[in-house]
């Protein structure tokens, strides 16, 4: 009987062990989601910004196509640090 009440024990510890790592997995993956949600919206957010900059920029001056294109590469240039 002591051997089939240990191996019960060994049992329910196991079983409370598998538990707890389930739900160790759940949350880390609920964090990481929730972290990768506030990466996007905070990108999001820069490119926004970013965006009204240029057209601020491209507003204040008259532009022949050169400096045009040039404000364009420095906005793709500053999209691009930001990943």
């Amino acid at each position: 009987e002591a051997k089939q009440t240990a191996e019960s024990l060994r049992r329910d510890i196991v079983a409370k062990a598998e538990s707890e790592a389930q739900a160790i997995v759940q949350r880390a993956q609920s964090e990481a989601a929730n972290e990768r949600d506030r990466a996007l919206q905070e990108l999001r957010s820069e490119v926004g910004a970013i965006s009204v900059q240029l057209a601020s920029r491209i507003v204040e001056k008259e532009l022949d196509p050169a400096a045009h294109q040039h404000l364009v590469d420095e906005y793709i240039q500053k999209l691009q640090r930001t990943n």
